[in-house]
């Protein structure tokens, strides 16, 4: 739910201003699956629209298969980046003279 909310929903902003397709309702939003004129899709639908936007936009169809693995990897690699930041701060919060490299974290 976490990452719907933190990237899905500001991804389909982003699709809806880019394609210049009006976005759905107030009323609807919190729905992934949906239509600004026919209200919520099914997976079917989905998969054509995503494919269509995605392919136009980033020049690769994504269907909702395609996406979830997408997503998924995307969650997986900012993960790794907010470790790599925290074990970095520790790094220099543990130091008391030694300057750390700020990309690698490794102590001057």
């Amino acid at each position: 739910m976490v990452a719907y909310i933190a990237w899905l929903l500001p991804f389909e902003k982003v699709l809806h201003w880019l394609s210049g397709i009006r976005g759905p309702s107030e009323a609807i939003s919190p729905w992934l699956w949906k239509s600004a004129e026919k209200g919520l899709w099914d997976t079917a639908k989905l998969s054509k629209q995503l494919a269509l936007v995605t392919g136009a936009q980033i020049g690769v169809q994504l269907t909702v298969s395609s996406y979830r693995h997408v997503a998924i990897e995307m969650g997986r690699r900012i993960k790794g980046l907010i470790v790599q930041q925290v074990e970095l701060e520790a790094a220099v919060a543990d130091s008391d003279d030694e300057a750390a490299d700020p990309l690698t974290g490794e102590a001057h």
